[in-house]
């Protein structure tokens, strides 16, 4: 199968989201404070029926796809918005993300736990399933850091490889 372009998929995701999520986006443009992240909930098996290549495009290269989801749902606010008319109580908020749900149940996109994760799961939609039981302090890792010459004032940047 090739790959869907991004016209298409836009497309397809706008009619599915002003089809299935219409009331969503309504009470997300209501909302006043436009600075706050909006989720809205994205059923994969109702996408899948509604189309199939859309989920199978997405769990084959994610990275890509994404982006298009967020895309979609910034033009499925300017719709409803034009059609409502009411510019003074709704706004268009940009901090407004799917959150994926009901992944299809094979190897690939459903993990048993956090030990099951691999490196190859990284950068693909991966849906784990449990209950956190203990949560740490946030360990900040270094990624570079600039040394300044004295004499000549010279800024070297030296990176860390984790291991």
């Amino acid at each position: 199968m090739s790959e869907i372009g991004k016209d298409v998929f836009v497309t397809t995701f706008v009619s599915y989201l002003l089809e299935n999520h219409r009331d969503d986006l309504e009470s997300i443009l209501l909302e006043i404070d436009d600075s706050q992240q909006f989720g809205i909930q994205i059923d994969c098996v109702l996408l899948m029926d509604s189309d199939p290549y859309i989920v199978e495009e997405l769990l084959r290269n994610s990275q890509r796809i994404l982006p298009y989801f967020d895309e979609s749902i910034l033009i499925a606010q300017k719709k409803i918005l034009e059609e409502h008319g009411d510019e003074f109580m709704m706004s268009i908020k940009h901090q407004c993300h799917a959150r994926l749900y009901s992944l299809p149940a094979n190897p690939e996109t459903t993990k048993q736990n956090v030990s099951s994760l691999r490196g190859e799961d990284c950068g693909h939609v991966v849906a784990l399933q449990g209950t956190v039981i203990r949560a740490g302090m946030v360990k900040m890792l270094e990624a570079e850091r600039e040394y300044i010459c004295k004499k000549c004032k010279h800024v070297f940047v030296v990176l860390f490889f984790f291991k």
